[in-house]
């Protein structure tokens, strides 16, 4: 099946404030997975042939095209293989301002693209909440949200998870008519949420 790079963009971007970016690093494994196999498909090589432009057995391809992590050496062999002469070229800085233009323009053609398709939405930044400050300021200051517990949660992370969401729009229902003491005092009744079960279990999206 022929790479679709587009499809691609979320694996291989990163995520910042809420907003997906094209900000890649070119050595990491999903990335040469992406690339390798973008590559070898454009000249149409099997991958026996890449395998053997390379000096690396067909497992390896399978590998490297799988995103599995691979040594420095097999990525300059790798490197040469796909026909590059600077065989650190995944790490030269004009080859990753190329791909981060490439990415870039892939990512405003997907944006266009959904743009087109769905001409009456909206678009909405979006924050995982990480903080009894930042649930309080969803009751406070949030015109809207959307509470959900993801379906593979353990039971009991999903009854923590309802027990904050009520108490929640509870306290959302009453923002307006408490003083500022009552309103710091709920949110530190909230806590710090810093451990790794309540991170699994609070996913409250905060739309402004």
């Amino acid at each position: 099946m022929p790479v679709d790079p587009v499809n691609l963009l979320p694996s291989i971007g990163a995520e910042k404030e809420g907003h997906m970016t094209t900000d890649i690093d070119t050595k990491d494994p999903k990335f040469l997975a992406f690339w390798t196999k973008c590559l070898r498909e454009t000249s149409h090589w099997s991958q026996e042939a890449l395998a053997a432009a390379s000096g690396l057995d067909v497992r390896s391809i399978q590998r490297i095209e799988a995103g599995h992590p691979i040594s420095v050496t097999t990525r300059r062999v790798l490197a040469r293989g796909l026909g590059y002469d600077n065989p650190d070229v995944f790490e030269d800085p004009e080859f990753i301002k190329g791909m981060h233009a490439l990415f870039e323009g892939l990512r405003k053609i997907q944006d266009e693209d959904v743009q087109k398709q769905f001409p009456d939405h909206i678009r909405v930044s979006i924050s995982q909440v990480k903080s009894g400050d930042g649930l309080a300021r969803i009751a406070y200051e949030a015109s809207s949200y959307l509470f959900h517990a993801d379906d593979a949660l353990s039971d009991e992370a999903k009854e923590t998870a309802a027990g904050i969401f009520d108490f929640l729009r509870d306290l959302g229902d009453i923002a307006d008519d408490i003083s500022f003491a009552d309103r710091l005092g709920y949110q530190r009744s909230l806590g710090p949420q810093d451990n790794a079960r309540s991170r699994r279990a609070w996913r409250p999206v905060h739309a402004a």
